[in-house]
């Protein structure tokens, strides 16, 4: 599907377009489900639904008639290169313009946004290194867990329980 989002790019003259749509969705596509799988720790056993074959017809129903309505608009569709259209000389150079003149804020608070997005994912992957804070001992131990993967997170007091 990106690549064919990037096709019809190259098509509208937009080449950096359809280089980004490659690169940059697919590769963001690529770390959410990274991500996913990684913070999901959840084990299922596997239990066989009832309707199963119902199920499994309406989506080959469903399937063919997506293809038999994308196969009568291609052959419906008059597929002659009579227009001319004019191309822009060089679009990356009138991105970059505009990025770093018209559009620079959004550009730099969307940078910032990311950055701030990575930071989090890192720390939600990695909250089992939470150092153990520095207190006296008159304080009570506690531990604070987390409903999918309980374990200890920081002891309040001086002696470890691990």
């Amino acid at each position: 599907m990106f690549i064919s989002i990037a096709g019809l790019y190259i098509l509208l003259n937009a080449d950096f377009v359809a280089a980004a749509q490659i690169l940059v969705y697919v590769g963001a596509v690529n770390v959410l489900i990274l991500f996913a799988i990684m913070l999901v720790n959840k084990q299922e056993d596997y239990v066989e639904l009832p309707g199963r074959i119902i199920r499994k017809a309406a989506t080959a129903l469903v399937c063919f008639g997506l293809f038999a309505l994308l196969g009568t608009m291609v052959l419906a569709t008059p597929w002659s290169l009579d227009t001319v259209s004019v191309p822009v000389e060089n679009t990356i150079v009138t991105l970059g313009e505009h990025f770093f003149s018209d559009y620079l804020l959004p550009f730099e608070l969307a940078s910032v946004l990311l950055l701030m997005a990575m930071v989090g994912a890192i720390i939600l992957a990695r909250r089992d290194l939470i150092p153990e804070s520095l207190v006296t001992d008159d304080t009570i131990s506690t531990k604070l867990t987390l409903p999918e993967r309980p374990r200890e997170l920081a002891t309040l007091s001086g002696d470890s329980d691990k």
